[in-house]
């Protein structure tokens, strides 16, 4: 089974966005497995970036909803089915 993609609603910027709560703009993220095998991240509906495996683990750090694609990602294909 292919990796699940992992959805979810936060500020544009993550953890990382500041300012006055009036200032905050919030966007669906969606954490996807590229064909390629690298970790895909869209912005409302927009891809935002491809992140490589050498990267997933700072990359998890800085947006924790990709934490569960990320795990799936480092599983085996064969672990997966």
């Amino acid at each position: 089974m292919p990796p699940l993609d992992i959805v979810d609603v936060a500020p544009l910027q993550g953890s990382k966005q500041q300012g006055a709560p009036h200032w905050l703009t919030f966007a669906a993220h969606r954490f996807s497995a590229g064909a390629d095998g690298q970790l895909e991240h869209f912005t409302d509906g927009q891809l935002r970036a491809r992140v490589p495996p050498q990267a997933w683990t700072e990359y998890a750090r800085l947006w924790p909803a990709a934490r569960p694609l990320i795990e799936q990602l480092r599983k085996p294909a064969k672990a997966r089915k």
